[in-house]
C-alpha cells in the first residue's frame, strides 16, 4: 500500500522487454563470476545488520541529533573483536554541555529497539568531512573498547576472575573490572547467550540468562551464582 515504495523496489527485468516482468531491488551489491556464482560484495547504501536486524546508520544519527546537547553527530557500523557489526555514535556536544555514554544510550533506549542503540559513542571536536561536506567515515576514529579506568577494581574470587575473563573475550577488552557492567561494555542479548553458554560450559551446569539482565556486573553475577547451590538452578 505504499505505490512510491513499490516503483522504488519493484523494477522493471533490464534481461527482458517487457513491462510485466518485475524484479525485487534489494539494494545489495553483487556480480555473476565466469562459473555463474554470484558473489555479494556489499551494499549500494549504509545498511548494515546487527543481531539479524536491518539497520541505516542515518535514521539512528537522525533521532541522536534531536537530543538538546549535541551540536553534530553521525553513526557508523565498526567489526568488534567477535567479527559482528556493532554501531558506534559519534558525537560533537554543544557548548556548555556534559553528557556521557550512558547518558545518551538511555535517551536511544527511549525511542529506538535495542539493535537500533549504539554499544559505543565516541565524543570529538568535530565530525571529519571531506571536501564535498559529506562525514570522512575512513577518517573516524575506533571505538575504545576497554573497561574504563576510573574506579576499577581488580576480580577477587575465582569466580569473578573467570566471569571476567569470558567477558574479555566476548566483548573484546583487555580488562574487565569486578564492578563493570556487561551492557555498558557493549554487550547485548545475542552476546548475553554466548555469554551463559561459556559459562555453562565452565561450570558444568545452567545458570538462567536473566540473572546476567538482573545482576549485570561481574561481582554481581558471581554473587549470585554462589548463592545458590547448582542443584537448585534449575528451579530458579
Amino acid at each position: 500500500n505504499l505505490p512510491e515504495e513499490n516503483r522504488t523496489r519493484f523494477r522493471k527485468n533490464p534481461q527482458r522487454n517487457d513491462p510485466d516482468d518485475l524484479m525485487y531491488f534489494t539494494g545489495d551489491r553483487g556480480r555473476y563470476r565466469p562459473d555463474g556464482v554470484l558473489d555479494l560484495a556489499g551494499r549500494l547504501d549504509d545498511q548494515v545488520k546487527i543481531r539479524g536486524v536491518r539497520v541505516e546508520p542515518g535514521e539512528v544519527a537522525a533521532v541522536l541529533a534531536r537530543h538538546d546537547a549535541i551540536r553534530s553527530c553521525t553513526v557508523a557500523a565498526r567489526k568488534n573483536a567477535a567479527s559482528d557489526n556493532e554501531l558506534v555514535g559519534y558525537v560533537v556536544l554543544a557548548p556548555a554541555h556534559e553528557l556521557g555514554a550512558r547518558e545518551l544510550s538511555e535517551y536511544l533506549k527511549g525511542q529506538l529497539p535495542a539493535a537500533l542503540v549504539p554499544s559505543h559513542f565516541v565524543f570529538l571536536d568535530a565530525i571529519p568531512l571531506l571536501p564535498n561536506g559529506k562525514v570522512n567515515r575512513a577518517a573516524l576514529p575506533e571505538p575504545q573498547r576497554d573497561a574504563p579506568n576510573a574506579g576499577y577494581v581488580a576480580p577477587r574470587t575465582p569466580l569473578e576472575r573467570m566471569l571476567a575473563g569470558i567477558w574479555c573475550a566476548l566483548l573484546g577488552v583487555d580488562r574487565v573490572g569486578a564492578h563493570d557492567d556487561f551492557f555498558d561494555l557493549g554487550g547485548h542479548s545475542l552476546l548475553a547467550a554466548r555469554m551463559m553458554a561459556r559459562l555453562r560450559s565452565e561450570l558444568g551446569y545452567e545458570v538462567p540468562l536473566r540473572w546476567l539482565f538482573e545482576a549485570p556486573t561481574v561481582a554481581e553475577l558471581a554473587a549470585r551464582i554462589e548463592a545458590h547451590e547448582p542443584h537448585k538452578l534449575s528451579s530458579s
